[in-house]
């Protein structure tokens, strides 16, 4: 039986994301909002592909949070493993360009009909009636707090897939960049008790960036992918290296691929600003509640 749901072979590819996804059609302007060949989407991806084929994913309904350019949604379609059943699919972005990328993209695919796109500020804007059933909720979100200071302006739309910006209401996470995948595990664990999380996370804050999960009602924690991936040049590391300063934690950023040279975060930013390399660990967890 051909899969209604695999990307249409006319569309002009840009990337090779997820097996039987080769035709990613991107507009200029959806790839602007998040990049689909970036080493977390293609992290999240490869974590995804191992669940498929082991079957965890089978017949779920999934929940996305920062659906971005819509790759992560275009993927879980193209493996084809919801079968014959049409796929369920929620997509939440903070931003309403995300969220018409990704509307774009599901129309060139011919799915839009058989998902839910929302904007909102993780989930926040969705009614309850919307996240029955939901099994899993996936999620790429930015781990770095938007510097005022250090920017002196506003984050752009494209920015809010690399920072987030401090709410009022605070978190101790805040203080070292993982407030916002706390909040969304804490919004998950009232809102969908019994789903699990397929979260990218990455590993600059050590250990705490694991111990995140335990704290939040996610004890069941397994690693599906774990590599070092050169950091964003682009992407200031002040907010780290003012933790480490202020805290006496140390942050675990490289000087090195193989992850040998162990560097600060003050002396990852020197170098990310003199235009030297800096990598740390990125990895994909799933993890569970307690039953």
């Amino acid at each position: 039986m051909t899969n209604p749901y695999l990307p249409n072979p006319a569309a002009k590819g840009i990337a090779r994301i997820y097996d039987g996804a080769e035709d990613l059609a991107l507009c200029p302007e959806d790839k602007s909002v998040f990049p689909p060949d970036d080493n977390w989407t293609l992290a999240l991806a490869a974590a995804l592909t191992t669940l498929h084929d082991r079957g965890s994913l089978d017949n779920q309904r999934i929940l996305e949070l920062g659906a971005g350019s819509g790759v992560n949604m275009l993927g879980l379609f193209a493996m084809g493993h919801f079968f014959e059943q049409p796929p369920s699919y929620i997509g939440l972005d903070l931003t309403c360009e995300a969220v018409a990328a990704c509307e774009r993209l599901a129309e060139c695919h011919d799915f839009r009909d058989d998902i839910d796109l929302v904007c909102s500020n993780l989930l926040q804007n969705i009614p309850d009636f919307k996240l029955e059933g939901v099994s899993k909720v996936i999620a790429c979100l930015p781990q770095v707090v938007w510097d005022y200071e250090a920017q002196c302006r506003e984050p752009q739309s494209r920015e809010f897939a690399d920072y987030y910006v401090l709410p009022e209401q605070r978190v101790p996470e805040d203080e070292y960049a993982l407030g916002l995948l706390a909040r969304a595990l804490d919004e998950i664990r009232e809102r969908i008790p019994e789903a699990s999380v397929v979260f990218n996370v990455a590993g600059r804050q050590g250990d705490l960036s694991e111990q995140l999960f335990t704290d939040h009602g996610f004890p069941h924690i397994e690693k599906v992918v774990s590599r070092i991936i050169p950091h964003d040049p682009l992407t200031s590391l002040t907010s780290f290296a003012k933790w480490e300063d202020q805290s006496g934690n140390a942050c675990r950023f490289f000087a090195d691929a193989n992850a040998k040279n162990a560097i600060s975060a003050a002396e990852a930013e020197e170098r990310r600003v003199a235009q030297a390399p800096v990598f740390h660990e990125l990895f994909v967890v799933e993890a569970s509640p307690e039953k």
